[in-house]
C-alpha cells in the first residue's frame, strides 16, 4: 500500500521548523531556519514579514527534499506559531508595514496597566477567561491605533503568525480556534470574537480587522495555491488544516490527554499547562483557552522568562566556550552542561531573576543577579541562570496547583531546554515529580502533523492520534535529598519578587 505523510510547521520564538511524519508518528525529516530578531527600541521585538515568509518556503522545501517524499503523498499541511503578536495586512494581502510584531514585544505595556486599573480587564474576564499582557494581538492593535493611525487605516486584517502563513500558502484569511482563544479577544462561551470585548478596551472599531471565519484545529480550511506550491515544493491543492497555537501543539504532542500530567515547555517562553473540564476565570490566573479534545479546556501559566534568558547569557558571555566547542565539532550548550554540572547543587548563593524580556509578575521588572560574592565564577552565574528560569516556572506552577482538585503525578517536558539532562534533573528535584522526556524533537511540528492526521481521517480524534504519536524517551526520578534546598531557595526568590516590586517603575526614567 502506498505510504502517506503529514507536514507540520512551527514558527517559534527562536527559529522556524518543518517536519514530515508518517501515519505512525515517526519523524521522517525536519528542517529549520533562524529569523533575525529586530529590536528598534527597548522592549520592542519585530521580524521582517518578507524574511518570515521566505524562511517558511525554505524549510518546507528542505524538509521535502531531505525526506525524499513525493509531495503528492503528503495528506495535508498544518502550522503552529507563537501565539499573539501581530501581522498587519492590507486589503491586497500585502504587509501594511514591513515588520511583524513578535509576542515578546512590550511596547503596549502602558495599555495593560490602564486596562487593569480602569476596570476594563475585569469587564472582559468572564468572557475571555484570561489575563491581558503587552504582546497580545489586541494590545498591539490598541498601540497601533493610537501611535500609528496611518498603519491601521491601511490594515484590512490583523493576523497571527500561523494565520499569516495560511494566507500565504492558500490565499485565504482564516483564523483557527485554539490560537484565537489565546488573544483576549474571543468569547470562550460563544467561541466568537466579541464586540463587547473590543469596546471595553477602546478598540471597538477594529473588530472588523479580525478574520471573519474561525475553523477547528483539524478542519480543512483551504488549499495550497499554485504560486505557493512553486515557492515551497508542495503540490498544488494540498489541504491545509486549522493547526494549533504553539502551547497547544506541544501539549497534545507530548500526549496530554488527561488532567493528572503537567506539560512544561522549556523554550523561548516558560509555559506550564494542564487540561481540565472547567473554565478558570480568575484575576490572578494567566489563561484558560480551548483544547482540541472537546471535553477539556487548557489551563496555562507562563511568561517570557525561560530559555531566551539562557540564550542571552550564552550570546554575551560565552564566546570563548562557543569557539572551543566549535573546534571540537560540538555545541556551546555542551559546554553549558559541563559548567553547570561542575557546580554542586548547593554551592551558590546567587539568584537570577529571569526578566530580560519582561514578565507578568511586574510589567516593569528587570533581570538581575542577586547574591554575588568574590568566590563566584562564570559557572556559578550560569547555574544561577538555569535555576532562575526554573524558579519562574515554579512560580507559575504554584498558580496552576491553586486551582486544581488533585495534585500532578508526573511531568512531560519539551522545548530546547529538555535536551539538558542536568536541567531536567534539576526540575525533577525541585518539583519532586518524575519527568518524562518525549522521544520526538520537534513537538510543535508533530502537534500540527496530528491535526493533519485527524483532519484527513487517518485517526478519528486527537486522543487516538496521541496514543500513537506520543512516545517517551527517558524518565527522570526526583532526588528527595535535594528537595529542601530548592524549596528554601525558591522561597527567597519569591521574597525578592515582592521586595523589588516597588523599585522597577523607577527604571522607566533611564530607559531608552
Amino acid at each position: 500500500m502506498e505510504k502517506k505523510y503529514l507536514l507540520g510547521i512551527d514558527n517559534g520564538g527562536t527559529s522556524i521548523k518543518a517536519g514530515i511524519y508518517d501515519l505512525e508518528g515517526n519523524e521522517i525529516a525536519t528542517a529549520n531556519h533562524s529569523v533575525t530578531q529586530i529590536m528598534p527600541h527597548d522592549g520592542w521585538l519585530e521580524r521582517s514579514v518578507d524574511e518570515v515568509w521566505k524562511a517558511n518556503c525554505t524549510i518546507i522545501r528542505n524538509a521535502i527534499q531531505k525526506s525524499g517524499v513525493d509531495p503528492a503523498d503528503i495528506l495535508g499541511v498544518a502550522a503552529t506559531s507563537y501565539a499573539n503578536g501581530a501581522f498587519f495586512i492590507g486589503a491586497d494581502l500585502q504587509p501594511a508595514i514591513p515588520n511583524c510584531i513578535v509576542s515578546g514585544d512590550m511596547r503596549a505595556k502602558d495599555y495593560i496597566k490602564k486596562w487593569y486599573s480602569d476596570g476594563s480587564f475585569a469587564k472582559n474576564l468572564p468572557m475571555t477567561c484570561q489575563s491581558l499582557w503587552a504582546g497580545q494581538t489586541i494590545s498591539l492593535i490598541a498601540w497601533m491605533k493610537a501611535n500609528r493611525p496611518e498603519v491601521m487605516k491601511k490594515t484590512k486584517y490583523v493576523l497571527s503568525c500561523k494565520d499569516f502563513l495560511r494566507m500565504k500558502l492558500t490565499g485565504k484569511v482564516i483564523a483557527e480556534i485554539s490560537d484565537a482563544s489565546t488573544i483576549s479577544s474571543l468569547n470562550l462561551n460563544t467561541r466568537k470574537f466579541d464586540q463587547r470585548v473590543f469596546d471595553n478596551l477602546g478598540v471597538g472599531d477594529c473588530i472588523d480587522r479580525m478574520p471573519g471565519r474561525i475553523i477547528g484545529s483539524a478542519e480543512v480550511g483551504s488549499y495550497v495555491t499554485a504560486e505557493a506550491a512553486a515557492a515551497t515544493g508542495l503540490k498544488e491543492g494540498t489541504p491545509m488544516m486549522g493547526g494549533l497555537a504553539d502551547i497547544t501543539s506541544c501539549c497534545i504532542a507530548t500526549g496530554i490527554t488527561s488532567p493528572e500530567t503537567l506539560c512544561l515547555i522549556l523554550g523561548t517562553w516558560g509555559i506550564n499547562e494542564s487540561i481540565g473540564p472547567k473554565v478558570i476565570a480568575e484575576p490572578d490566573f494567566f489563561m484558560t483557552s480551548l483544547y482540541p479534545i472537546e471535553k477539556y479546556y487548557m489551563h496555562t501559566e507562563g511568561s517570557t522568562t525561560s530559555a531566551s534568558n539562557l540564550q542571552w547569557f550564552v550570546d554575551n558571555f560565552m564566546g570563548e566556550e562557543k569557539a572551543a566547542m566549535q573546534a571540537k565539532g560540538k555545541n556551546v550548550y555542551d559546554a553549558c552542561e559541563e559548567m553547570i554540572s561542575s557546580v554542586p547543587y548547593d554551592d551558590s548563593t546567587i539568584i537570577f531573576m529571569p526578566f530580560l524580556y519582561g514578565t507578568n509578575v511586574n510589567l516593569d521588572s528587570k533581570a538581575c543577579f542577586i547574591g554575588l560574592n568574590g568566590r563566584h565564577t562564570k559557572a556559578h552565574m550560569l547555574r544561577a541562570v538555569y535555576e532562575g528560569i526554573m524558579f519562574s516556572h515554579m512560580y507559575h506552577i504554584e498558580k496552576l496547583k491553586k486551582y486544581r482538585d488533585e495534585p500532578f503525578t508526573k511531568v512531560r517536558i519539551s522545548g530546547g531546554g529538555a535536551g539538558s539532562a542536568t536541567w531536567v534533573q534539576m526540575f525533577s528535584d525541585a518539583l519532586q515529580l518524575p519527568i518524562e522526556v518525549p522521544a520526538a524533537k520537534e513537538l510543535g511540528c508533530m502537534g500540527t502533523a496530528m491535526c493533519v492526521a485527524v483532519g484527513s481521517g487517518a485517526y478519528k480524534d486527537f486522543e487516538e492520534a496521541a496514543k500513537k504519536f506520543a512516545k517517551v524517551k527517558k524518565v527522570y526520578q526526583p532526588n528527595p535529598e535535594r528537595a529542601a534546598y530548592y524549596r528554601n531557595k525558591y522561597k527567597i526568590y519569591e521574597k525578592l519578587i515582592d521586595a523589588l516590586d516597588g523599585t522597577w517603575k523607577e527604571f522607566a526614567s533611564i530607559e531608552k
